[in-house]
């Protein structure tokens, strides 16, 4: 009797000594972010995948799975949703169903552009017409100027890399990067080509932690300009503000899609000047760089360049925007209207000014809509 007692309450302490083993099966509510694009689930099959992390300091991860009740995303939007995740007898997540979307925010113009690689030997890519595409039924996009390489890439079942942007649930492609079939894919699509660049008659800050000022770029005449966010410029290339080049380049770009160099091809022998008060033109300053004016003038981000604040009375007003009060001020975010003179540049007004780069790039949105710049900030 006294051994059969013993098992007893042996067997019970193994029993209740490991209160935590099994609590985890239960259902769970949990918090997840999603992103603003999906991506190709598996290179071999067509899926979509959403993009998903727990908090915001986490990297994006691809999520196999679907949340149950969530019908309502669109591209272009950052959501913020709670699910009810459920666990099969293993303890690994069975099912996720959506109890609420906390918030749904348009993504800021710095992260609408993305890139995508996609296998389209999958069938991922599906030709509605002869000028749209979808990617596997969830959104469509228009494809030119690029319908006649996509559909090229498609028919020898190429792996493509694509860039688009995504805005308030529309996709819209910026760029066939390149194609390639699987086995050569990494190094086709990580290499250098020859392009036609069109350089803007003024410079902007590229919108970096660390403040810089940044060539403006385009492709087609018709293209808005785009900062050029490299560290080391074109090399070989002289610049000067008030001059808008033509110049062709090497540029060199990762398998990601990034810029990650650009060399002088052939210059511009005769730039066309854009000189004169009726060139005027919108840029990005970061408060931080500008030095206090003095004399009517100010320079900035250590250049040699004079910028002119006295002759339309904005140096008392840029010189309060920067000012660094560690507890009460700190520099803002200023989005100047100039023009390029013989001697300087002439800043004309002070179109928007923000210590909140969230609040400046609002502003920035709203105000310069008849300018062709995607700005990246």
């Amino acid at each position: 009797m006294m051994k059969y007692a013993v098992f007893i309450v042996f067997s019970s302490l193994l029993l209740t000594g490991c209160p935590e083993l099994g609590s985890h099966y239960g259902d769970e509510s949990e918090t997840l972010l999603v992103d603003h694009y999906k991506v190709q689930c598996d290179k071999d099959e067509s899926r979509l995948c959403f993009r998903v992390r727990e908090e915001t300091t986490d990297d994006w991860e691809v999520f196999e799975e679907d949340f149950i009740g969530f019908s309502e995303y669109e591209w272009g939007y950052r959501y913020e949703l709670t699910v009810n995740t459920t666990f099969d007898r293993d303890g690994h997540p069975e099912s996720y169903e959506l109890e609420s979307v906390n918030q749904k925010d348009p993504v800021t113009a710095e992260n609408e552009t993305f890139s995508l690689t996609l296998h389209s030997d999958t069938g991922i890519l599906q030709s509605l017409d002869d000028d749209t595409w979808s990617l596997n039924g969830d959104v469509s996009f228009a494809c030119a100027p690029f319908c006649t390489d996509i559909q090229t890439s498609v028919s020898n079942g190429y792996v493509l890399q694509l860039e688009f942007t995504a805005r308030e649930g529309a996709l819209t492609l910026d760029s066939f990067i390149c194609s390639s079939d699987e086995d050569g894919f990494s190094s086709e699509c990580a290499g250098e080509s020859e392009e036609r660049w069109y350089i803007a008659h003024f410079l902007s800050d590229c919108g970096a932690s660390e403040p810089t000022l940044c060539y403006l770029y385009k492709v087609n005449d018709s293209d808005e300009y785009e900062l050029l966010p490299l560290e080391d410029g074109i090399s070989g290339f002289t610049y000067g503000w008030g001059s808008r080049y033509d110049i062709r380049v090497t540029r060199t770009v990762s398998a990601a899609g990034n810029i990650t160099a650009a060399d002088l091809l052939e210059d511009d022998s005769a730039p066309e000047s854009r000189i004169g008060s009726n060139y005027t033109f919108l840029f990005v300053v970061n408060g931080e760089a500008i030095d206090d004016s003095s004399g009517g003038s100010f320079t900035m981000y250590d250049s040699a360049e004079s910028f002119d604040c006295a002759s339309y009375s904005q140096c008392s007003q840029i010189d309060e925007y920067i000012l660094d009060d560690e507890d009460n001020h700190q520099p803002e975010w200023l989005l100047l209207k100039g023009y390029v003179d013989t001697a300087d540049v002439v800043i004309v007004d002070i179109i928007c000014h923000e210590e909140d780069l969230d609040d400046f790039r609002n502003c920035v949105a709203d105000e310069d809509e008849e300018e062709d710049i995607y700005w990246g900030i």
